[in-house]
């Protein structure tokens, strides 16, 4: 069986060479994807779609393999941010590639610094989790963040929206607006208050 192979091999400090690794390299993908897009999958998530993606019918995606499978991306997937060199090679590619293409588009435009921005939503959610991906969703958040710079770094002032029955708006100061609405999730409405007065 593929433990007793892992195991054999840990035991042993044997490279490890697991005949999915194209599942591995897949779903790696996938689960960023969905973590992205604010829908983290679940365990039951990870499993089916690794038992979809491989054509081994051995391969059996058991909750222990889902397990170590985030367990050895757990860097990816948590709190911290992640030093660009600590990426898997395919990933750090596509990194690469996106970083050229934005600064060709930049060159190309001839935009100024101040006029390329990044801008970044935050789900905020200050419950403990023992899942090993964390569910940080606009579903179950009780705030989100917000945070936005241009080329330059340097940061636009700071949208706050916190889950609240009333609907109210708080310029707190010129860096930070605090939103209160009947969910987390920002609207179309929040966000050109905010662009309005920034």
């Amino acid at each position: 069986s593929y433990g007793w192979y892992y195991k054999w091999c840990a035991r042993y400090k044997i490279p490890y060479k697991d005949k999915n690794q194209h599942v591995e390299t897949q779903l790696l993908l996938w689960t960023l994807e969905q973590i992205d897009q604010n829908t983290p999958p679940s365990h039951e998530d990870i499993r089916l779609q690794a038992a979809q993606l491989s054509s081994d019918p051995n391969f059996k995606a058991s909750a222990g393999w889902v397990q170590r499978f985030c367990r050895r991306h757990s860097l990816l997937f948590g709190n911290n941010s992640v030093n660009e060199d600590l990426l898997p090679s395919f990933i750090q590619e596509k990194f690469s590639a996106f970083k050229s293409d934005l600064e060709k588009f930049v060159s190309e435009r001839e935009l100024p610094p101040q006029s390329v921005y990044i801008v970044d939503e935050l789900a905020l959610d200050f419950r403990n989790s023992s899942t090993l991906i964390p569910h940080r969703t606009l579903e179950y958040s009780l705030a989100s963040c917000i945070v936005a710079c241009d080329m330059t770094g340097s940061m636009l002032p700071l949208l706050l929206v916190l889950k609240d029955t009333t609907s109210k708006v708080e310029v707190v100061s010129k860096d930070l607006t605090i939103y209160h609405y009947t969910e987390a999730n920002p609207h179309e409405n929040c966000f050109r208050f905010w662009l309005e007065n920034i």
